[in-house]
């Protein structure tokens, strides 16, 4: 059995003999808390210090570690390499971005916008990696099945 002791746990080494836990100093011969942990990772998407990472395998060249918050958003266009531009409204074509489309239910009459198909046709359906023909723009479920994690690069 190994025996713990606070000034071998990288939480203290890390934050000048200070526990992060317990908001104290320790000496480095006191017995080891129940956070002890022999390293510390840093997340490969935000650079934040993880104590428990979550490990992503996905990249089969290399493992990846993700702090609670990243892996939480992971999955989602915010962290995916084609979430970042979107050419439906970054072009600067001069065709309106929406336009009015009425809707009648019974005798009532409903004024609303959507996107302009001509200009998805323009723009989206060139080339956007995030469109699908049948659904059309994957984004506005928030990820698509082309979804690829971005990471910082180290």
């Amino acid at each position: 059995m190994k025996i713990r002791y606070c000034g071998s746990c990288a939480l203290w080494q890390h934050n000048n003999g200070v526990c992060p836990y317990f908001r104290q100093k320790f000496e480095k011969d006191e017995g080891g808390c129940p956070m002890f942990t022999s390293e510390i990772c840093t997340c490969d998407i935000c650079g934040k210090m993880t104590v428990n990472p979550i490990i992503d395998v996905t990249d089969e060249n290399h493992l990846h570690f993700l702090c609670e918050s990243c892996s939480s958003k992971s999955g989602t266009c915010a962290t995916c390499k084609c979430g970042g531009d979107c050419l439906f409204q970054s072009d600067p074509s001069s065709l309106p971005k929406f336009i009015k489309k009425e809707i009648r239910q019974g005798n009532v009459i409903a004024v609303t916008d959507i996107p302009n198909p001509e200009r998805i046709r323009q723009t989206c359906q060139k080339g956007c990696p995030c469109f699908d023909p049948e659904f059309g723009c994957l984004k506005q479920n928030n990820t698509c099945g082309k979804w690829r994690m971005v990471y910082e690069e180290v």
